[in-house]
């Protein structure tokens, strides 16, 4: 075991505690979420208990309901989020029930017609799970919509990057009204398709994760930024044990779920 003696020990310490300032909120389930349904061919139906969050355009001749779209939507209360939160990023994780997907169509995503590519929206009217339907479904803005790429296997699950909807959501006041869900193109036959809080598998049920930070803990960045930028700070002797085991890249990632198709508006992929 040997020793180094340098600024960069400093430099080290302050980026763990800088990154150990962001604060990481996961929401999910019905006591914090809630989730809801339209099909336009059953209009004034209440669809606030329905096993899927699926965006969807076919047909139903063979129940007497013809051709028709189904959109969905989906809220969490963000009263915990603290008020001087700056939200960095917000990803929306939806996921598939694997023990339906693999053998149900009706759950798995579809491109039989055309490319099933997903827009993601912000609500601006109050909504509620209890009576949500074709005619009471919210109001929504294109305003910095997300749109997702068409799936590339009809079991998939997705981690969409929704950032610059919730910033837009914190900047209205209206943070609790969720997003909605729907095909680009509402032409026959595509879907996508995911598990809601009314599925029975819990480890499928969509969830959002927020990584914020507030204005105390943007400081306390800046002043560890100031203080590593010292060169009057005196040095920090850090050990360096040289027997340590090396890690083993090769390693595979513990993947809960595969395939999964993630996308960033920021990098397009």
């Amino acid at each position: 075991m040997n020793y180094s003696a340098c600024a960069a020990g400093v430099l080290a310490c302050c980026a763990f505690q800088i990154d150990a300032a962001e604060q990481v909120m996961t929401l999910e389930g019905n006591d914090v979420c809630q989730d809801g349904h339209a099909w336009i061919s059953r209009p004034s139906e209440p669809r606030g208990s329905y096993d899927f969050i699926d965006a969807r355009a076919w047909t139903w001749n063979g129940q007497g309901d013809g051709p028709g779209i189904t959109r969905s939507f989906f809220a969490c209360d963000l009263s915990e989020l603290p008020p001087t939160a700056r939200i960095l990023r917000a990803v929306l994780g939806l996921y598939q029930d694997k023990r339906v997907a693999t053998t149900n169509k009706n759950a798995q995503h579809s491109t039989l017609s055309g490319s099933n590519a997903l827009v993601v929206q912000r609500i601006i009217s109050p909504w509620s799970e209890r009576d949500i339907s074709w005619n009471t479904q919210p109001t929504t803005t294109d305003s910095n919509q997300v749109i997702v790429p068409a799936s590339t296997s009809p079991i998939q699950d997705y981690q969409i990057d929704v950032t610059p909807l919730l910033k837009d959501a914190l900047d209205h006041n209206d943070m609790s009204l969720g997003l909605a869900l729907k095909l680009l193109h509402e032409e026959p036959y595509r879907a996508v398709a995911f598990s809601s809080n009314d599925n029975t598998d819990p480890d499928s049920h969509p969830r959002l994760v927020i990584t914020y930070e507030t204005s105390e803990d943007a400081r306390k960045s800046v002043e560890l930024h100031h203080e590593a930028a010292d060169p009057d700070r005196p040095s920090v002797d850090l050990p360096v044990d040289d027997d340590r085991e090396p890690v083993n890249d090769d390693q595979p990632a513990d993947h809960r779920r595969e395939p999964m198709l993630e996308w960033s508006p920021k990098t397009g992929q």
